[in-house]
């Protein structure tokens, strides 16, 4: 399976959640939260990453265009994503994941984090899940940090 492929099956999987795709770029904005999902290429290897971005709607417009530009960022591979496998050896395309069962877990995985975005579009829901210990390995800006904590 190549890169290609797995952003066509993101692509398919994330569209049902109301998820708006630019290249490996997908966006979904809630009543006072938006998110941004990034499928990156990492340096070393054949090997992907899912990087998930969060940012609190200000009224002003403008929107971060990738999840590292978000004042909150994780990595799905960190996040709690109820019945979903383990990401990383999912987007390691170098594993010995055969690429139906590849395709599968991914559909599985996107569904997942489809719903945790859907789940988490107001400040009161993302503040539920800051207090659940969700955020724990996620870089969260200290204006955020403050809102979250209020």
């Amino acid at each position: 399976m190549t890169r290609d492929d797995v952003l066509q099956v993101l692509r398919e999987a994330l569209a049902s959640h109301a998820m708006t795709n630019r290249g490996s770029v997908w966006q979904h904005s809630g009543p006072e939260v938006h998110w941004v999902l990034h499928l990156d290429r990492l340096p070393h290897g054949n090997r992907l990453a899912i990087d998930v971005g969060a940012a609190l709607i200000d009224g002003t417009g403008r929107l971060p265009a990738r999840a590292t530009d978000c004042p909150l960022v994780m990595h799905a591979e960190n996040m709690a994503l109820g019945d979903a496998p383990a990401v990383m050896p999912v987007v390691d395309l170098d594993s010995s994941l055969a690429d139906e069962d590849r395709r599968v877990d991914l559909e599985r995985i996107a569904r997942a984090l489809g719903v945790y975005v859907a789940d988490r579009g107001t400040l009161d829901a993302l503040r539920r899940a800051y207090r659940a210990g969700e955020l724990r390995s996620a870089f969260i800006d200290k204006a955020v940090r403050e809102v979250l904590e209020a």
